[in-house]
């Protein structure tokens, strides 16, 4: 009952895509830059949870596949976590930075995925695509968003793509059960 449809769009990449730098995305409700929170704390707080659909999969390398640093969605540094190569991520964020849970190092992932994969993470977390070599085909990818409302004030944030005949649809009750759930209005 605290999960909210956001958005869904294609994250496509064809051959010759430069990559992403990294990066995550802020969470607002005065959540964002404030360093860690203990886990009674976080788990309370609005999330932006994402389901990333990869149909053919991708390699590591030069196949545009996504980059991840496990753990970083507990600092919520939207602000200081940006940059341009891999290089500067490990020799200046991630620098004596580890796991406020498990005590272990933080460190990039780079993801190899098998077609039919699924990633699901939070929007917070420190990522970034590699880059897509010119003679590769197009990935393909689908993301679904979804919000968590903040336990403690019932704020979730807006959703800013959801299309507006669904919304219509949702707010007549025209959908079927599963979708009128996701849609609701927050």
């Amino acid at each position: 009952d605290t999960i909210y449809f956001d958005h869904n769009q294609l994250l496509t990449r064809p051959g010759g895509y430069p990559g992403s730098s990294w990066h995550c995305h802020p969470i607002g409700a005065g959540r964002d830059n404030c360093g860690v929170a203990n886990l009674t704390e976080y788990r309370a707080q609005p999330n932006t949870n994402l389901t990333i659909c990869y149909p053919e999969g991708f390699e590591t390398g030069k196949d545009g596949g996504l980059k991840i640093v496990k753990g970083s969605h507990l600092f919520r540094d939207p602000a200081n976590c940006r940059f341009t190569t891999d290089d500067e991520m490990e020799q200046q964020w991630l620098v004596n930075r580890v796991h406020p849970v498990t005590g272990a190092p933080l460190r990039i992932e780079r993801l190899s995925l098998p077609p039919g994969s699924i990633v699901c993470c939070l929007s917070h977390a420190v990522h970034g695509v590699a880059p897509k070599a010119a003679d590769r085909k197009t990935r393909w990818c689908t993301l679904f968003c979804y919000k968590k409302q903040d336990d403690l004030t019932a704020f979730v944030q807006p959703p800013r793509a959801v299309p507006p005949v669904w919304a219509l649809k949702a707010k007549r009750g025209a959908l079927p059960d599963i979708l009128q759930k996701l849609l609701r209005h927050s």
